[in-house]
């Protein structure tokens, strides 16, 4: 049943799978210029990776972005309810609080 749905699933969704892996290792291995680079590398691409991910591997500058494309602050709510906050950086929770008080 597994193997059925993987085949409908979107490219993006795969890519994404592939990427969040990548991101896994670096953490794992304590490589943290690697995580720079892939970040990077996102973000030249114009990249969108999910706020899961952002949170999981500290991807500040993806956040920052993300939250550019957000319009008001009840996006960022309903997002930052599905998340653990207090699983997440303090870089990234000061960020969402300065998007909070500007929109």
């Amino acid at each position: 049943m597994n193997s059925i749905r993987s085949l409908f699933r979107s490219r993006r969704e795969r890519e994404d799978d592939y990427r969040s892996n990548y991101f896994f290792l670096a953490k794992k291995y304590q490589l943290p210029n690697v995580t720079q680079l892939l970040e990077q590398k996102l973000i030249l691409d114009y990249y969108l990776i999910s706020f899961k991910t952002i949170f999981a591997y500290n991807l500040n500058h993806l956040l920052a972005m993300r939250l550019q494309k957000l319009k008001s602050s009840e996006e960022l709510t309903s997002i930052l309810r599905k998340r653990n906050i207090e699983e997440m950086s303090g870089e990234a929770m000061k960020q969402c609080v300065k998007f909070f008080f500007e929109h």
